[in-house]
């Protein structure tokens, strides 16, 4: 929703009067209009903040430019130079709280406000490279050649956004308070939880507070040094304990040579740098888990994991973990755990009969996932640790639909009836375009027409950019009155 409303024409318009994107995301005023922007045309249940994710490393100290046709850049690059170097400005933080301040007093009581700020991880690639990069390669030969100063980068960038996230709760941000009230109605309950970090999450962040929260039933794990030590869960209904193992997300790189120096005794300084692949690290991790499993006669075992293990399929959503398929895991790797729960890929999926299982996502986050069967999974082990699997459909959110056909002839045709309730994606294929005005379905207007891209020439050439993309306000949508139309597959 955050990026979808940079293309509405209410900002585009805004943003051709403020110029400079900074100068909009320090404009409190400006920056709360474009904030709420989405949520008056779509009434959606919330609004996220208005603002970048390189506003932590301007605030570190590095300085910021938007460059037209170029994109953000920063510098010093801390590929050239110190992290030490930077002379923090922490009052660049204010302004964002005043925004979020602006927007909470001018949200309804039923609409959430979400606060906002990037990965670690994500925020150091910029700030080592200066600028975005498809391969992250420049922060990665970094991370490997010298892991101590790119964890200081990356120790820095968590503490600031920390304070920063800390900053716009108390400003009015709710997300934060609503996972809290989560966790605390588990823990009443009884209920042991059990999450990792994900490629997208920062290991140190996620889990900061792991050894705390763990002593009440709570486990958030992100440090891969302690993936031998399990949570033991004792069954309500009696039995052995089981052991649940979670196991973050690996990145090869970085989390490699932390294995091998606890394996193998080798300190960081002895400056090992062979590459391995993701489903070398996974290997060298699941050791150390077996080597802890073998200890517990008797027990029964999980194994809560986040990667791409080979055979799962994938979709536009999930963000590639490396060039080509090289990020596979073998099921195999996860053989003589009795249940392993893996997370990364959206669709829920099992590999390895029911034993080896994505759930997926709760939500779909593309029209890519469009046919997914959203879902979660109940697992019982009985007393052998063979696993019973109960797979419980969600009905959350409007689901997507992509229709082909006359805009016309799909508003009046019967079987078409259950597409009105979802989220639909229309190109104009046409040569010209044609008016905007009402599209109407049984006489209502057509609230889930989101966009429509024209694409100039036959059907098949690629949609128009720029002035050719329109966005319409649920209660007047364009038609695309005798017009042939297909839908848009959006990539995210």
């Amino acid at each position: 929703m955050r990026q979808a409303g940079r293309y509405l024409p209410e900002y585009r318009a805004l943003r051709g009067e403020k110029g400079c994107f900074l100068a909009l995301v320090y404009d409190t005023e400006a920056a709360a209009e474009i904030t709420i922007q989405p949520l008056r045309r779509y009434g959606m249940d919330g609004a996220i903040l208005f603002s970048d994710i390189l506003i932590v490393p301007y605030a570190m100290g590095q300085n910021l430019q938007f460059l037209a046709g170029e994109g953000p850049h920063l510098s010093p690059r801390l590929a050239d130079a110190a992290l030490a170097s930077l002379h923090a400005v922490p009052e660049r933080l204010s302004p964002i709280y005043e925004t979020v301040k602006l927007v909470r007093a001018q949200l309804p009581a039923d609409k959430t406000m979400l606060g906002f700020a990037g990965s670690p991880w994500t925020v150091a690639t910029y700030m080592v490279a200066g600028e975005g990069s498809r391969d992250q390669h420049v922060t990665r030969e970094l991370a490997y050649r010298d892991p101590i100063a790119f964890q200081a980068i990356i120790d820095g960038i968590v503490s600031v956004t920390i304070e920063y996230l800390v900053g716009q709760i108390m400003a009015g941000a709710e997300a934060v308070q609503l996972f809290n009230d989560t966790l605390a109605r588990l823990c009443r309950a009884g209920i042991a939880v059990v999450a990792i970090a994900g490629n997208h999450d920062s290991h140190v962040r996620v889990s900061i507070y792991d050894p705390l929260l763990s002593s009440f039933g709570v486990t958030i794990r992100g440090d891969v040094r302690r993936c031998a030590e399990p949570v033991l869960v004792t069954p309500r209904r009696g039995g052995e304990v089981v052991a649940v193992y979670p196991l973050p997300y690996l990145d090869p790189a970085v989390d490699g040579l932390m294995l091998r120096s606890l394996t193998e005794e080798e300190a960081i300084a002895n400056e090992v740098r062979e590459r391995i692949s993701h489903e070398q690290v996974t290997a060298l991790a699941l050791n150390r888990v077996r080597d802890d499993l073998r200890s517990r006669a008797g027990q029964r075992s999980i194994v809560v994991a986040h990667t791409f293990v080979a055979g799962g399929e994938g979709c536009e959503s999930e963000r590639e973990l490396t060039v080509g398929q090289i990020d596979r895991v073998g099921v195999q790797s996860f053989a003589g755990f009795d249940y392993v729960a893996l997370g990364h890929l959206h669709g829920s999926q099992q590999l390895d009969g029911p034993r080896v299982a994505y759930s997926g996502t709760p939500l779909p986050y593309s029209f890519s996932e469009q046919h997914h069967s959203k879902s979660v999974r109940i697992v019982e082990l009985d007393a052998s640790g063979a696993a019973r699997v109960e797979i419980v459909p969600l009905q959350v959110g409007r689901p997507l639909r992509t229709i082909e056909g006359r805009l016309d002839d799909l508003c009046l045709d019967p079987a078409q009836a259950p597409a009105e309730a979802a989220w639909v994606p229309l190109e104009d294929v046409a040569e010209q375009r044609c008016r905007t005005g009402p599209a109407v379905r049984g006489g209502r207007g057509c609230e889930q027409l989101l966009e429509r891209r024209h694409a100039a020439g036959r059907r098949g050439r690629q949609p128009s950019r720029g002035p050719g993309l329109e966005q319409f306000p649920p209660q007047a949508p364009a038609p695309l009155r005798g017009r042939r139309a297909r839908g848009l597959h959006r990539r995210r």
